[in-house]
């Protein structure tokens, strides 16, 4: 393991200090409250589909709200899967975002939540999730998007803008998009913090640019596409 999976290992950690039952508890709640599951349903039918969440996490991945047969792919799975006993019904992989060990055309549905930033080479992965996506194949995207680029941390390689987020869409139809007033916070959701405040204490207040996180961030967007 690099320094940033040891990293995230240690931030996935936390969901050790609760109950899982709450853990998805809490997680259904902020996924319809800030991510907008309920609305994103009206654009996707997630019944009996073959679901792959790439940049899964462990027990914060949104599969564990899902049905239908469903693969987690992270790079640090078989680390957590040694905290956690995680869910046998999905099909946890070891594997980064920029090499997926599928077959071309393999999924009806790929999601990708709060990870495209943490990825190394996101134009790579975005077209490894292109590559596996059956045609007519929906992706689902959740990620933090900011007033202007600037260099963030070293767990965050990229800021991203909305303009170039919808870019790497050029070859998908857009079915629904929306923007959160929050960024991605679930920890702190579940933890009973004010998630639309960020002070001082919070790890998005400064980055490395010396920029005061919150002035330039908007909130995390939610898209759901469709592959043409």
């Amino acid at each position: 393991m690099n320094k940033k999976e040891v990293e995230a290992l240690e931030f996935q950690k936390k969901w050790l200090e609760f109950e899982m039952d709450l853990v998805f508890k809490k997680l259904k709640e902020y996924w319809i409250k800030y991510r907008f599951l309920n609305e994103v349903k009206n654009f996707v039918d997630f019944e009996d589909k073959k679901i792959v969440d790439v940049g899964c996490g462990g027990p914060s991945s949104v599969l564990h709200l899902l049905k239908g047969e469903r693969y987690g792919v992270d790079p640090i799975i078989d680390e957590l899967q040694e905290i956690y006993e995680l869910n046998r019904n999905i099909q946890w992989i070891k594997a980064y975002g920029e090499n997926l060990p599928f077959i071309d055309k393999n999924f009806d549905i790929v999601i990708c939540s709060n990870a495209l930033d943490h990825m190394e080479n996101h134009i790579e992965a975005f077209k490894e999730i292109d590559r596996i996506l059956k045609p007519n194949g929906i992706f689902i995207l959740t990620v933090d998007i900011f007033k202007e680029k600037f260099k963030r941390d070293k767990k965050h390689p990229h800021t991203f803008v909305e303009k170039d987020v919808l870019k790497l869409f050029k070859d998908f139809k857009i079915l629904f998009k929306k923007k959160s007033s929050v960024n991605a916070s679930f920890f702190k959701f579940l933890n009973g913090e004010n998630v639309e405040s960020i002070d001082a204490d919070d790890e998005y207040f400064f980055n490395e640019s010396g920029i005061k996180t919150s002035d330039v961030m908007i909130g995390e967007i939610v898209i759901v596409a469709e592959k043409n």
